[in-house]
């Protein structure tokens, strides 16, 4: 699976970060308001959504980071490569 793009990644932070907003601000309210039954219900709700956001927000991240170091290897490999042929091209000169 190819890693996310930048958009799906900058959606994710976004709604991540709205329901974070969302739960401090509640958590105040109902410090000094207390809770009803349909507002417990709400959070609970609210809370498993972050979780979900939350690891769907870290695989993408996890899936650009694989993406990238795999693009580093392949690139030291096509290095290491390259200077073993000039090594091999210079010894068969001398």
């Amino acid at each position: 699976m190819p890693p996310p793009s930048g958009r799906q990644i900058e959606k994710l932070r976004v709604e991540l970060q709205r329901l974070m907003l969302d739960h401090v601000k509640k958590t105040a309210e109902q410090t000094f308001l207390g809770i009803s039954s349909g507002e417990f219900r709400e959070e609970k709700e609210r809370m498993q959504r972050i979780r979900e956001v939350s690891a769907y927000y870290l695989e993408a991240l996890k899936r650009i980071s694989d993406a990238s170091r795999r693009k580093k290897q392949q690139s030291l490999e096509s290095l290491s490569r390259n200077q073993s042929e000039r090594n091999d091209q210079i010894r068969r000169a001398g």
